[in-house]
């Protein structure tokens, strides 16, 4: 059995990581590391809590890591060296290069490191994916990825992710889903244009809260958007292709349904009720159903990576790591001189 803990015991720790730790018989949760408190962790009073980092390393093998974005390279840095296998939240570092170096000292050891990607195995996406390997749309021409919200407002005085920050705001928060989506889907784009701005001009903060991308591929375009100042939601997703179009609207119900205490074995979960998707093609003009979520998978490559050593599972989730931040950074180029930025 691989013992973990957690570093970390917010909201990624209890939604994100946690029960999906729990659910999968091949690991056991071991404690979690808090920087200030031992309190109990909601909803997991059972799992001990250390303020004590030489406690929390002696008892473990593999170290989830949940901290604060600014944070992640030294504190991966500091547990490869510790000899742990690491998962990171992404991004997996503050630059692409300092991402590079931690792979690359990963491999060295011969340890596992993966940068924690659950959206790939959200049902909306499973969906987008098995209508373009079933050829549904034809060759692909576009794609529309969105994530909006409305906060015209700071959601706490506290919550890092909207503080000015390194590597905080909605770029780098939703940014590493979306692109690493596209990249699964369509691997390197050719280039990359972008606006990145602070729409909200907020007293409290001035980090970015809305970006648009364009990754510009051979033969396809693909368009990346997320705000915190709309009421009305973009589609989820929307595909053009030679045969046909698809669009979906909502959102995967894992994240809210975790959020909500439904168990990860509840016969409900990850199962999607009215998304309003809709495939257009020679034959089918209705709405489709969309495939079941499913985050425990990523768990599960991590169990049988760690177990075999075989890192083919991974890949995506260490070469893409690092390409997501690429983009992130090409896309503050892009916004800063108005040009595309070719990679």
């Amino acid at each position: 059995m691989i013992s973990v803990g957690i570093v970390g015991a917010g909201l990624s720790a209890q939604v994100f990581h946690a029960p999906f730790i729990l659910n999968n018989d091949r690991f056991k949760l071991v404690s979690f590391l808090r920087n200030s408190s031992n309190n109990a962790v909601p909803g997991f009073e059972d799992i001990p809590v250390t303020t004590n980092k030489l406690e929390f390393i002696n008892n473990i093998d593999f170290v989830v890591i949940t901290s604060p974005s600014h944070l992640h390279y030294q504190q991966v840095l500091e547990y490869l060296h510790l000899k742990k296998h690491v998962v990171v939240e992404k991004p997996m570092a503050t630059t692409h290069r300092q991402a590079l170096e931690l792979i690359a000292l990963a491999k060295e050891n011969k340890l596992v490191l993966a940068c924690y990607q659950n959206r790939v195995f959200d049902g909306d996406f499973m969906t987008v994916q098995s209508l373009i390997k079933e050829n549904q749309l034809g060759r692909i021409v576009e794609v529309e990825s969105n994530f909006d919200r409305f906060r015209p407002y700071m959601k706490s005085a506290d919550a890092w992710r909207e503080l000015d920050l390194e590597a905080s705001g909605i770029l780098y928060d939703l940014g590493p889903h979306l692109i690493h989506q596209a990249l699964v889907l369509f691997g390197i784009p050719l280039s990359v244009q972008a606006i990145v701005a602070n729409t909200r001009q907020l007293q409290e903060t001035s980090t970015v809260d809305y970006f648009s991308i364009v990754l510009r591929y051979k033969d396809q375009i693909v368009r990346l958007g997320a705000r915190m100042v709309a009421r009305i939601n973009s589609p989820r997703f929307v595909v053009h292709g030679m045969k046909g179009s698809f669009s979906i609207e909502g959102t995967d119900p894992q994240e809210p349904q975790l959020r909500s205490g439904v168990k990860v074995t509840d016969s409900s979960f990850g199962v999607s009720g009215e998304r309003n998707a809709k495939l257009v093609n020679d034959s089918v003009n209705s709405a489709i159903k969309v495939k079941n979520g499913n985050y425990a998978q990523f768990y599960k490559i991590m169990a049988d990576t760690i177990e075999s050593m075989d890192f083919t599972k991974i890949a995506i989730f260490q070469e893409y790591a690092v390409l997501t931040i690429k983009i992130i950074e090409a896309a503050l180029e892009s916004s800063n001189t108005g040009s595309a930025i070719i990679l």
